[in-house]
């Protein structure tokens, strides 16, 4: 975990160990070396490196749920709502499924676009699908970011709605772990 925040503060650092290493070393790298040059220039806001490495990554491997939520929490930090959805939607469109964390982020991305003309009706829209079509049940993160986005009144209303119980899930931690943990905590190992 040390190791992991210490190369999400230097994605320079990162970029220059990744290259040297397929470059120079001659490294093959796989997934997890992927994942973690991405997640890394994310955070860092490097959106379009972030990009131009997952497109050569997909030459090469077959993304999964922790590079998509690596470029979704990038898209998130930035508040742009767009292209959080964009690659949603292209998970979708590779059959990779999205998970909680995943649709937190989204909803993140629209709390920091909240005061830029962002739609309302558009995170209901995103809850409702959640909770309907992919049959996701939000945790308290989730409430919590729709309340700064809609109202307390107004999630509690879609909560009812939704046959969600907004009081037993704002009294439950969110999951550190996620759907996928497996996938969710592969930057653990390293």
């Amino acid at each position: 975990a040390c190791l992991l925040r210490a190369v999400r503060r230097n994605a320079t650092a990162v970029e220059e160990w990744f290259l040297r290493g397929v470059q120079e070393d001659k490294i093959q790298p796989n997934v997890v070396t992927y994942n973690t040059l991405i997640d890394a220039l994310a955070q860092a806001g490097e959106t379009g490196k972030a990009t131009a490495y997952f497109q050569d990554m997909c030459r090469r491997l077959t993304p999964n749920a922790v590079t998509f939520g690596s470029l979704i929490n990038g898209a998130a930090k930035q508040g742009d709502v767009h292209a959080a959805r964009r690659w949603m939607e292209l998970m979708d469109s590779r059959g990779v499924e999205t998970n909680l964390l995943h649709w937190n982020a989204l909803f993140k991305a629209m709390g920091r676009k909240r005061r830029r003309s962002f739609s309302k009706d558009s995170a209901e829209q995103y809850f409702h699908f959640m909770v309907r079509t992919r049959g996701l049940q939000p945790d308290s993160a989730t409430l919590r970011t729709l309340e700064w986005i809609l109202g307390k009144a107004r999630v509690e209303e879609l909560c009812e709605a939704l046959d969600v119980s907004y009081d037993v899930t704002m009294k439950r931690a969110p999951s550190k772990r996620g759907p996928h943990s497996e996938e969710s905590q592969q930057f653990l190992r390293l």
